[in-house]
């Protein structure tokens, strides 16, 4: 019996010591705020409105933290920028972003004296932001740390289109990455590379030797195509990177409006549907209005009507 209680004593300890409860201070962190925008090259309009704090450290005081949270509404891709003001030059600062309220692990960094700008891709949810200032040389200092956030949802970041070309017979595939980049800069923080197959190594030294094609700033990469095919989009964001596969349909041929036929009279009603069983439908209007591919329409109204469609690569029909 006592070996019993024993065991479940110890049980009890272990589970305290897993189960960490959030903490209350984290519930009572300032919000920092995120600002959404199609192109990241919006950001300077946003700079420094998220969250400023303004310090004093004492000389007494070797260490002082800065903490704060946000939340993001969606997968996305995420700019930081910090800007520190100190009255003096020997104190510095870093900063950690992390996913959990106990501030453990952080997911990304940036450091004084190295990054005070960054990349990063993330999942939707809430974050923690710790900023240490670190008063190793001794001295009493005042000033303000300005941190920036704007972040772009992740399916924005790459506009893909596709469009048959009758004159070469080819699918045309066009990418264009829409994050900001700095006109000094090589894009290192934000680049796109691409290759015309399925490729799984995401590692940096293989798409460096295999070949592949890279999109800088706002230029457009283009792959063309004479059969089904998968692109492997390699995206690097700061230290993150993450594979997309774009899947490519030979289509030539526009979508189909069957049950009635190109300008055809019926008495009472009609009745059709939009289908493309190739790369798909797009688009699909009736009298100017948007309907579901794939689904049968009756029309008893009397007059003219007019369907339009388009696929996922351009081609267009109307009735």
């Amino acid at each position: 019996m006592k070996k019993r209680i024993a065991a479940i004593f110890m049980a009890f300890i272990v589970a305290l010591c897993v189960v960490q409860p959030v903490s209350a201070e984290a519930a009572t962190l300032p919000t920092a705020k995120v600002f959404y925008m199609t192109h990241l090259s919006d950001f300077n309009k946003y700079a420094g409105k998220s969250i400023k704090f303004d310090y004093t450290v004492p000389e007494s005081q070797s260490v002082k933290y800065l903490k704060t949270k946000f939340t993001l509404k969606q997968d996305s891709i995420v700019k930081f920028n910090t800007s520190f003001e100190c009255d003096g030059a020997l104190l510095f600062w870093d900063c950690y972003i992390y996913q959990n309220a106990s501030m453990v692990n952080p997911v990304h960094k940036m450091v004084d004296l190295g990054t005070d700008e960054k990349y990063a891709q993330l999942k939707k949810g809430t974050y923690y932001v710790k900023y240490v200032l670190d008063n190793k040389y001794g001295g009493s200092y005042k000033g303000s740390v300005t941190l920036s956030i704007g972040a772009m949802f992740t399916q924005n970041a790459i506009t893909v289109t596709r469009a048959y070309n009758k004159k070469t017979k080819k699918v045309d595939v066009k990418f264009k990455q829409n994050v900001y980049c700095k006109e000094d800069a090589d894009c290192g923080d934000a680049m796109i590379q691409y290759v015309p197959r399925k490729d799984t190594d995401s590692s940096w030294g293989h798409w460096i030797c295999n070949n592949c094609k890279k999109i800088e700033g706002y230029q457009i990469g283009k792959v063309s195509v004479t059969k089904n095919t998968i692109i492997t989009l390699r995206t690097t964001f700061g230290d993150t990177v993450k594979m997309t596969y774009v899947k490519v349909v030979y289509d030539k041929t526009a979508p189909s409006i069957s049950g009635v036929k190109n300008k055809g009279v019926y008495k009472k009603s009609a009745s059709f549907s939009v289908v493309d069983k190739q790369s798909g439908v797009k688009v699909a209007i009736l009298d100017g209005k948007s309907i579901k591919a794939n689904k049968k329409y009756i029309v008893k109204k009397k007059g003219t009507h007019i369907v339009r469609a388009r696929d996922n690569n351009g081609t267009s029909i109307s009735y």
